[in-house]
C-alpha cells in the first residue's frame, strides 16, 4: 500500500489507511524519540524497523516532517534511527537517554522494563526506576510529549506474572505526574497483543509489532488532542551529526594542505659496536665427515621459534638438512646460551636454494627451496612440537612462487627500491635501528660497512628514502665473505658477525647503534578530543605522550584550516603502538586506551576534556577487556552507531571479530560477543581501516591498497542479515589514489558532516592534504525547486539554450537524488527494476526497461513534460532514452556485421594465407576478445561525442569522455568471462564458425553492459549519474549511423586478423614492414634491389607521410634452382611480397589499407622506445582504452607487423633460432 507525499512511502503491510487521512497538531513537524530496549530496536522483525515503520506511515499522511531521532540505527528503512538498546534494563535505558534529549524531541515513545522483569533484574524495584526515567524525560524536556507504554506480554509464566505487577503501576506512576503537569499519558501495550503475537515469546512478530505502530499512533493522538505536541523547539545540529549520502562519494581536493605538520622524528642513526668475542664455537656434528671442512658455507641465522632472538642453524650442502641450535639468550658468563635441537627438517636440495623468512607473519621464520630456475617452494614453521612425539612441525604450502625469472642469486630481490652502490655480493638488508624496516648495507670487500636508513617514503608504490650515514663500521680484519647481520640478542637490531669458514664459529659485536627509528608522520593521529565533532591532530611521542591541536575548521578571513595549540593533554602511560585513541564510553570525547600487546587486554583512561585551568582531565577506569588475541589485532570502531566504539580483533587476513560495546555495567563493562562479522577480502590486517564514509552513522570496511592508496569499500549493513551474517555490501573503488601509498593515507572527519575525509599525511613532516568527502547532489540546486518546478519553465520548451542551463533551470539534479533515494530505500514496487522506478517516481512511461537490449524496451520512447509529475523528470527519463538508443544502435549494428562478416569470411584465407594448422590459428582468437571487443567499443563512443557542444565544453565532454571509457572497461573485463547470456566462447571447426562465435559474444557483452548501467548498484549510479548530470546527454550525443558502427567492427576484427594470419600460415612468411627511409618520390632509385625485386617493390609499397614502406616477407632466406646440370644450388635469397596485397590495397576487407597497418605499427614501434617487440596491448589499463577510443586500430598494440630497415633486418635474416624471437627479423637496434 503506498500513499501521496513528496516522496512515495509504502507500507509493508495490506492494512488499509483511515478513510480520512487525520493530522497530528494541523500537521506539525514531529520529531519521535523511541526509547527503550530489543523492541524498541525492532528486534524479531522481517526487516529490522519493528514498530517504526508502520507508525511512520500511519503519521506521514497528515504529518509529512516526521523524523525519527536516536543514536541507534537499525532496520532497512531509511529514518530508522532510535535508541533501543537490545538487553538494556530501565537503569541503562536511562543512561541512553542522554544521547538523544538534547536534540529536544516533541515526542517521546518509551517502552522500558522487559528486560527487568525476563532477566530478571530487581523486578520488584522496576517501578521505581521508571519513575526515576520518566522524570529525567519531563526535565530534559518538559515541552515534549511523553508516551509511557505498558510492556507487552511474555510466555515464560513466571516473567509474565511479573510484568503483570509491573504494568500495573505504570498508570499510577505516570498519573501522578500528569497532575502536576507534566505532558506524560499511558498506553496499553500488554492488553493490545497476546502470547501469539509474539515471534520467539519475547519479542513481537511482524504482526504484533504492526499491532505496537497502533496503539502508539492512539497515544500521540490521545497526546495531541490535550494540546501537547507543538513546534519541535529549534536547536543546532551538532557538529557529528551524520549526513548519510544516498548518491555516490566525491573527493574534492579544494581546501589543499590544511596542516603544515607538527612534532618531532627520532634523531639522527649514530651507529655503536659492542664486542662479544666468541659467541659459537661451530663445528656442528654430522654424520658425514666430508662435510666437517669449511662449514661457514652452511650457516644460517633466523629466529626459528619467535622469541626476537635469532638462532643459529645448519643447512647440509647437498640436502638442505637442517640441524638447529636455539638461541637461549645470554649465558651466565656474557655468552650466548645455544640449546641443540639436533636436525628439524630434512631438507629439499642444495643449501644453494635454501632461505629462511618469516612469510605468514608469525614471528617464525619458514622454510623456503629456491630452485635453479626460481620457483619457490614453502613450509610455514609450527614451532617445536609438545608431547612424546616432538620434532618440528612443517606444513607444506607448495609453490608460492613459479614462472619467475629469478635465480639462487637474486630470487631475494624484488624490485628496484634502491640504486646502489657497489656489486650484489657486498649488498645487505637488515634492520639496524629496531624500527621494523630493513636497512641498506654494503660491504666492501674488507668488512667495512656503509649504511642507508630506511625510512618511509610517502609517494606511491613502496619505495623507502634511504637516508645516508656513512660508514657504521671499519671491518674486523675479515673479508666480506665471511660476514653476516643476525639480531642475537633481541632488541630488534642486527648485529654484526663473522663467521669464520672452517669451523662455521660466530664472532659477535653487539649493535649499540640509536636514532632514525622513527619520523614525524609515525605519530600523527585524528581523533575529536574536545566532543565538538571534528576531529583534531594529534601528535604521538613513542612513549605514548600526546599534543593537540584542536580543529576549528576552516577560516574564511584567513582563507586557512584553524588549528588552536593546546600543548600536551597526556603524558603517555605506553608505547605508541599499543595505544588507541576511540570514544569509548559514548560521550563524545575520543578516550586513551592502552592495549596489552600479548593479550589484547584493555586499559581505559577516560577523556574528561579541557578543565578550566587549561589542563586535561584523564580517569584511570582500569582494565575493562580482557582481550582474545595479539594486541596489534585490537581496533575501536562504532560498527552498530550506537556512539560508542565497539571491539573489534582483526586477523592477519583481514578477518574480523566483534564485540558490541554495552557500556559500564554493575558488573564491570560490557562487551556483547558477535563472533566473526568479515570473512576478510584479501587484505591484510595492516590495510584494513575502518570509518563512516558515507555518513550513515556505521564504519565501514576500507581495503587500502598499500602501493597506490586506492580505496575499495564495503559498506556496514549495521547488524545481522536474515542468514545470521553481518550485513556488508561491496562498493567497489570509491577513490583512486593521489599519488600517495597506502602507508600515508588516514581517514577523519574535517569537516563535520560525519563522513570520513580523505587524508594524505607526509611522513617525514606530518603535513596533511585533504580531500574532503563530497556526495553527488549535496549542494545542488537550480533558479527553483524541483518539486514545485512547472513544464511552463521556459528551459522545458526552448531546447536552443545550452543544455546545462535547462537541467539546472528545473533543479533536475536535486531531482535525481530523489529517485535515487527512493530506489535506496525500497518504497518502490519491489518488482520494478531501477528504470523503472526511477520512471515510476516521476509517474512516466510504464515498463521502462532500459537494462533490457531488446527492441520494444520502452526505454527508447521520448517522453514529454506533460508525461511526468515534475519536469526534472522530463530531462532524466530523456537522458535515459539517448543513451538506451546509443546501446541499442551499437548492439543491431553488430547482429548485422555478424551476418556480412560470415559472408565475406570464406575467402580470406585464400586471399591472404593458406593455414593448414588451423586449430593454432582459431585458438588466437580466444585472446583477442577482450582487446577486439575494445578496439570496436571505444571509437563508437568517439563518434558520439564528437559535437560542437562539447567542442565548446570539454569539461562537460572530460566528464562523459571518462564514463564512456568506464563503460568500454566494463565491457571488457565482462568479455574476460568464457560464457555470456548463453554464449559460450569457444574455437569453432571453421573460421566463418568462429568469428560467428566471437561476434555473437561481443554482442551479448553488449547486453550484459547495458544491464550492468542500469541495474541500480552504486556503481551503476555513479556512472549514470557522470553520464546524464548538467544535461550531457540531452540531445548531445551523435548517435552513430550503422554503417560507421559496423565499419569499427570491421576494422577491429581485419587490422588484427590480417597480421595474425600471416603469421600463423604455413607458408612460413615472418611478416614485417620494411621502412625505406627515403621519400616516395624516390621510389625507383631507392637501393633496395639487391634486397627485393621490382615486381615485390610495386606490389607492396604504400607511401605514407610521404615516406615508402614495403610489406614483405622475411621467409626462406635461401634461393634454391637446379642449375643445366640439373644439379640444385643454393644462394641468400630476396624478400618477397606478402600475399593479400591487392586486397589492402582496394580495402577489401572491413576498409582496412596498408596505410591502417603502417601507422598501426609504427605506434607500436614508436610506443616502445623505437623497438620492436612491443606487447600487444592490454585493455584491461584504462590509458589503453582512452588511446582505443583515440586512435581505434592505430592504437599500439594492435597491429602486431615488425618494422624496421633493410639492412637490420637482412642481418637477422635466416639466423638459426633467430625466427622465434619476438619482432623477427626487426629484433635489435638500428644502426
Amino acid at each position: 500500500m503506498c500513499v501521496s507525499s513528496p516522496v512515495k512511502v509504502c507500507t509493508n503491510t495490506t492494512k488499509p489507511l483511515p478513510d480520512s487521512v487525520r493530522s497530528i497538531s494541523d500537521g506539525v513537524a514531529l520529531r519521535i524519540l523511541p526509547l527503550g530496549d530489543s523492541i524498541t530496536w525492532g528486534h524479531g522483525s522481517a526487516e529490522g524497523n519493528g514498530y517504526r515503520w508502520a507508525l511512520l506511515n500511519l503519521l506521514l499522511p497528515g504529518n509529512p516532517s516526521t523524523t525519527y531521532i536516536g543514536s541507534q540505527r537499525s532496520g532497512s528503512m531509511a529514518n530508522n534511527n532510535n535508541e533501543g538498546h537490545p538487553g538494556a534494563v530501565i537503569s541503562e535505558i536511562e543512561v541512553f537517554a542522554d544521547n538523544s534529549l538534547r536534540l529536544r524531541p516533541n515526542v517521546v515513545l518509551v517502552l522500558a522494563g522487559t528486560n527487568d522483569v525476563n532477566k530478571p533484574f530487581d523486578p520488584a524495584g522496576a517501578p521505581v526506576r521508571l519513575a526515576s526515567l520518566i522524570d529525567k524525560l519531563i526535565a530534559a524536556c518538559p515541552d515534549a510529549a511523553i508516551v509511557v507504554a505498558q510492556i507487552p506480554p511474555i510466555k515464560d509464566t513466571v516473567a509474565n506474572a511479573a510484568a503483570q505487577t509491573f504494568n500495573a503501576a505504570i498508570p499510577d506512576i505516570v498519573g501522578a505526574r500528569a497532575i502536576l503537569g507534566a505532558r506524560v499519558l499511558t498506553v496499553d501495550m500488554g492488553s493490545a497483543m497476546t502470547i501469539g503475537h509474539l515471534g520467539d515469546g519475547l519479542h513481537p512478530d511482524d504482526l504484533g509489532y504492526d499491532i505496537m505502530a497502533d496503539v502508539w499512533y492512539s497515544g500521540i493522538q490521545q497526546a495531541a488532542e490535550k494540546g501537547w505536541i507543538l513546534e519541535p523547539i529549534a536547536v543546532d545540529p551538532p557538529h557529528n551529526s551524520h549526513i548519510a549520502c544516498n548518491t555516490f562519494l566525491t573527493w574534492d581536493p579544494k581546501f589543499g594542505t590544511i596542516a603544515t605538520g607538527v612534532g618531532s622524528g627520532d634523531a639522527a642513526f649514530v651507529s655503536g659496536w659492542r664486542p662479544a668475542g666468541l659467541l659459537a664455537t661451530g663445528n656442528v656434528v654430522t654424520d658425514n665427515a666430508a662435510f666437517w671442512m669449511d662449514q661457514g658455507d652452511g650457516v644460517r641465522l633466523a629466529d626459528m621459534d619467535g622469541d626476537g632472538r635469532d638462532d643459529y642453524l645448519w643447512v647440509h650442502p647437498t640436502t638442505g638438512a637442517v640441524l638447529l641450535y636455539l638461541n637461549g639468550g645470554y649465558s651466565e658468563d656474557g655468552g650466548i646460551n645455544w640449546i641443540n635441537k639436533g636436525q628439524i627438517a630434512t631438507g629439499l636440495g642444495s643449501a644453494q636454494g635454501v632461505i629462511f623468512a618469516d612469510i605468514n607473519g608469525d614471528g617464525r621464520d619458514d622454510y623456503l627451496w629456491v630452485s635453479p630456475e626460481g620457483e619457490v617452494t614453502a613450509y610455514i614453521n609450527g614451532g617445536e612440537q609438545a608431547g612424546a612425539a616432538g620434532g618440528w612441525l612443517w606444513t607444506s604450502i607448495g609453490v608460492i612462487a613459479s614462472k619467475g625469472t629469478g635465480t639462487w642469486d637474486n630470487t631475494r630481490f624484488v624490485g628496484e627500491i634502491a640504486t646502489g652502490i657497489g656489486n650484489i655480493e657486498g649488498v645487505f638488508l637488515y634492520d639496524l635501528n629496531n624500527d621494523g624496516r630493513a636497512d641498506y648495507i654494503w660491504l666492501d670487500k674488507d668488512g667495512g660497512a656503509t649504511a642507508f636508513i630506511n625510512t618511509r617514503g610517502g609517494s606511491r608504490g613502496l619505495a623507502p628514502t634511504w637516508i645516508n650515514v656513512g660508514q657504521i663500521a671499519t671491518g674486523v680484519g675479515a673479508p666480506r665473505s665471511e660476514i653476516l647481520f643476525a639480531d642475537l640478542n633481541g632488541d630488534g637490531k642486527a648485529d654484526y658477525l663473522r663467521i669464520h669458514p672452517k669451523t662455521g664459529a660466530l664472532e659477535v659485536w653487539f649493535n649499540t647503534g640509536s636514532g632514525g627509528a622513527y619520523m614525524v608522520g609515525d605519530g600523527t593521529r585524528f581523533a575529536d578530543m574536545d566532543g565538538d565533532g571534528l576531529d583534531d591532530y594529534l601528535a604521538v611521542s613513542p612513549s605514548g605522550a600526546i599534543e593537540l591541536w584542536r580543529n576549528n575548521g576552516f577560516d574564511a578571513s584567513s582563507q586557512k584550516w584553524s588549528w588552536e595549540p593546546q600543548g600536551q593533554i597526556a603524558t603517555g602511560v605506553a608505547a605508541r603502538e599499543n595505544i588507541r585513541i576511540a570514544d569509548l564510553d559514548g560521550d563524545g570525547l575520543a578516550d586513551y586506551l592502552v592495549v596489552d600487546e600479548a593479550s589484547g587486554a584493555v586499559v581505559f583512561w577516560r577523556n574528561g576534556g579541557r578543565q578550566a585551568d587549561g589542563t586535561w582531565s584523564w580517569t584511570n577506569e582500569g582494565q575493562v577487556a580482557t582481550g582474545i588475541g595479539a594486541g596489534v589485532g585490537v581496533e575501536f570502531a562504532d560498527i552498530d552507531g550506537d556512539g560508542l566504539a565497539d571491539y573489534l580483533w582483526v586477523a592477519e587476513d583481514g578477518a574480523v571479530t566483534a564485540y558490541l560495546n554495552g557500556g559500564s555495567g554493575s558488573d564491570g563493562w560490557i562487551w556483547r560477543s558477535q563472533g566473526v562479522i568479515a570473512t576478510g577480502v584479501g587484505a591484510t590486517r595492516r590495510d584494513i581501516q575502518f570509518y563512516d564514509i558515507d555518513g550513515d552513522g556505521f564504519v565501514d570496511y576500507l581495503w587500502v591498497n598499500r602501493i597506490d592508496g586506492s580505496v575499495s569499500e564495503w559498506k556496514n549493513g549495521g547488524g545481522f542479515a536474515a542468514d545470521g551474517r553481518w550485513q556488508w555490501s561491496a562498493q567497489g573503488q570509491i577513490a583512486k589514489g593521489v599519488g600517495a601509498n597506502g602507508l600515508a593515507i588516514h581517514f577523519a572527519i574535517i569537516n563535520g558532516n560525519g563522513r570520513a575525509d580523505y587524508l594524505n599525511v607526509d611522513p617525514g613532516t606530518g603535513a596533511v592534504t585533504v580531500w574532503v568527502n563530497g556526495c553527488f547532489g549535496e549542494s545542488s540546486g537550480g533558479s527553483t525547486d524541483w518539486l514545485t518546478a512547472q513544464c511552463s519553465n521556459p528551459a522545458i520548451a526552448d531546447a536552443t539554450l545550452p543544455p546545462t542551463v535547462r537541467w539546472n533551470a528545473v533543479d533536475t539534479t536535486s531531482a535525481w537524488v530523489a529517485a535515487v533515494a527512493n530506489w535506496h530505500t525500497n518504497t518502490s514496487p519491489a518488482d520494478l527494476s531501477f528504470s523503472q522506478a526511477v520512471s515510476h517516481f516521476f509517474h512516466g512511461l510504464e515498463h521502462m526497461y532500459c537494462g533490457t537490449t531488446a527492441g520494444h524496451n520502452g526505454c527508447d520512447q521520448t517522453s514529454y513534460c506533460h508525461d511526468v509529475n515534475h519536469p526534472a523528470g522530463f530531462f532524466i527519463l530523456n537522458s535515459f532514452a539517448q543513451i538506451d538508443r546509443m546501446n541499442m544502435n551499437f548492439y543491431e549494428a553488430m547482429s548485422r556485421t555478424q551476418i556480412k562478416i560470415t559472408n565475406v569470411i570464406a575467402g580470406f584465407s585464400s586471399t591472404f594465407a593458406p593455414i593448414e594448422d588451423n586449430s593454432a590459428f582459431l585458438n588466437s582468437f580466444l585472446n583477442f576478445v577482450s582487446l577486439g571487443y575494445g578496439i570496436l567499443a571505444a571509437p563508437v563512443w568517439n563518434v558520439a561525442l564528437k559535437t560542437k557542444y562539447f567542442v565548446d565544453n570539454p569539461n562537460l565532454l572530460g566528464t562523459l569522455k571518462d564514463e564512456s571509457n568506464s563503460l568500454v572497461s566494463n565491457g571488457i573485463t565482462m568479455s574476460k568471462q568464457t560464457s555470456l547470456g548463453g554464449v559460450v566462447l569457444e574455437v569453432q571447426n571453421t573460421l566463418e564458425e568462429t568469428m560467428g562465435n566471437l561476434i555473437s559474444f561481443w554482442a551479448q557483452t553488449i547486453i550484459a553492459v547495458n544491464a550492468n548501467l542500469f541495474d541500480g548498484s552504486p556503481a551503476s549510479i555513479e556512472r549514470l549519474s557522470l553520464m546524464i548530470g548538467d544535461g550531457r546527454v540531452i540531445g548531445n550525443i551523435k548517435l552513430p549511423g550503422d554503417g560507421e558502427i559496423q565499419r569499427y567492427i570491421e576494422q577491429a576484427v581485419y587490422a588484427w586478423l590480417i597480421p595474425k594470419a600471416w603469421g600463423k600460415s604455413n607458408g612460413n612468411y615472418h611478416p614485417w614492414i620494411l621502412n625505406s627511409g627515403v621519400p616516395c618520390t624516390e621510389e625507383k632509385n631507392n637501393g633496395l634491389s639487391k634486397y627485393m625485386s621490382d615486381e615485390t617493390a610495386k606490389k607492396s609499397s604504400v607511401c605514407y607521410e610521404k615516406q615508402l614502406y614495403y610489406f614483405v616477407s622475411a621467409g626462406d632466406f635461401r634461393n634454391c634452382q637446379p642449375n643445366i646440370s640439373g644439379v640444385i644450388t643454393c644462394s641468400r635469397g630476396m624478400f618477397t611480397a606478402l600475399p593479400g596485397m591487392e586486397a589492402l590495397d582496394k580495402g577489401t576487407f572491413g576498409n582496412v589499407t596498408k596505410t591502417d597497418l603502417v601507422k598501426g605499427a609504427l605506434a607500436g614501434y614508436k610506443a616502445n622506445g623505437n623497438r620492436n617487440g612491443w606487447s600487444e596491448a592490454d585493455p584491461s589499463h584504462s590509458t589503453t582504452v582512452d588511446t582505443l577510443n583515440k586512435d581505434g586500430i592505430h592504437s599500439p598494440g594492435v597491429v602486431m607487423i615488425p618494422i624496421c630497415g633493410v639492412e637490420l633486418a637482412y642481418s637477422n635474416w635466416g639466423k638459426e633460432d633467430a625466427t622465434n624471437v619476438p619482432g623477427y627479423p626487426c629484433q635489435g637496434l638500428e644502426a
